[in-house]
């Protein structure tokens, strides 16, 4: 399963919906060093505790995932 993490990863996450949906994939949709903090450790945290890859657009830059009969298939952009 895919999440695409709310609100840039702020702390106003239910670790409980995580561990009932268990993600193997993590999308972070955030921008480079924001003043906000996102995302928060908080968030990484319950993300970590549950077991999903994350993956940020703040570090790997745009983020596809495309699903195929072997699975699903992750692609980035990069940062420059």
């Amino acid at each position: 399963m895919v999440v695409k993490v709310a609100h840039h990863g702020s702390a106003d996450q239910a670790a409980e919906f995580y561990e009932a949906i268990h993600p193997e994939l993590a999308l972070i949709s955030v921008g480079e060093r924001n003043s906000y903090g996102h995302p928060t450790n908080r968030t990484l945290k319950i993300l970590d505790s549950v077991g999903a890859q994350v993956l940020r657009t703040d570090q790997s830059g745009a983020i596809g995932v495309t699903e195929a009969e072997a699975g699903l298939t992750v692609s980035v952009s990069g940062r420059s």
